[in-house]
């Protein structure tokens, strides 16, 4: 039987694999994308929370609730005791206020899935929310910031909260090396034999350590830029769709034949909308 050949990494794309590190996006999922181990070191290290035992890890799932937009998740990992863990890698900050926004959606997501049907509200299962920039979000010169919901006045963290968030600063090095500042160094790292942590080391090679890592971190660069383009072409032809549909609405309205129910019926356009556009038609 003729062995099957296996088409050769494209020289551009291997290219891009070699510059890659921990705080890409690419680099970042297919360094922890079912990687037990080093999730639970990355999220026991950054959290401070030595009580988390990992138990599953999945990058790029997808949560999604009625009538809202959907959210895919960097990485999801799910904790023995029922926690649910997001790790976003956020490179572009956007400043505090929209990190603070970004947390505060991921959070709702989790929340959906944190009580089971049924359940009452005290068993509501503890999730939490770690983001990790390549800045510094609050400029407080801290390695991690931590947010919880706490009385206005006195600082008090509230009982029975069971959704926390953790910032960790990606620029922050710390003049005593310690573990976490070696992770938050190595994020930058493309080195391999640079990287000082061997929990991010050993993340790393998953991305690029060999051929076969090389041809696993092509396959999803590659399926994730495919996806992403095909997104944008059917959102293009829906675009061109509706700005069809809104011309033959307007020529419809000129005619001043078709009411505006009729309009809306035959261009499948939200009545409202028509009014609009009938409204925007000028009056002899």
């Amino acid at each position: 039987m003729k062995r099957k050949m296996i088409p050769p990494i494209p020289e551009e794309y291997r290219k891009r694999i070699e510059e890659l590190t921990l705080a890409d996006d690419i680099g970042f999922m297919r360094g922890f994308d079912g990687n037990i181990e080093g999730t639970e070191h990355l999220v026991r290290t950054l959290t401070g929370r030595d009580d988390i035992t990992v138990i599953s890890v999945q990058a790029q799932k997808h949560l999604s609730s009625i009538g809202s937009h959907s959210a895919i998740l960097d990485i999801f990992a799910e904790g023995k005791d029922g926690e649910q863990i997001d790790i976003e890698m956020q490179r572009f900050l956007g400043g505090s206020g929209g990190l603070c926004a970004r947390m505060g959606r991921y959070m709702a997501f989790l929340q959906l899935g944190a009580l089971g049907k049924g359940e009452g509200y005290s068993l509501t299962r503890e999730s939490i929310v770690l983001f990790i920039t390549c800045g510094n979000p609050f400029g407080k010169g801290r390695d991690v910031y931590r947010f919880g919901i706490s009385d206005m006045d006195d600082g008090e963290v509230q009982e029975g909260f069971r959704t926390w968030f953790y910032v960790a600063n990606g620029s922050y090095r710390g003049t005593i090396e310690t573990e976490r500042s070696r992770i938050l160094s190595d994020l930058s790292e493309k080195d391999l034999g640079r990287m000082r942590s061997p929990m991010m080391r050993a993340a790393l090679y998953r991305v690029k350590g060999d051929e076969m890592m090389l041809r696993d971190t092509y396959g999803m660069l590659y399926r994730i830029e495919t996806e992403n383009l095909e997104k944008g072409m059917e959102k293009g032809r829906k675009e061109g769709r509706a700005e069809r549909q809104r011309q033959i609405a307007m020529k419809m309205l000129r005619k001043k034949s078709y009411a505006i129910s009729e309009v809306a019926e035959l261009t499948d356009i939200p009545i409202e909308e028509v009014e609009k556009l009938a409204g925007s038609i000028k009056q002899p």
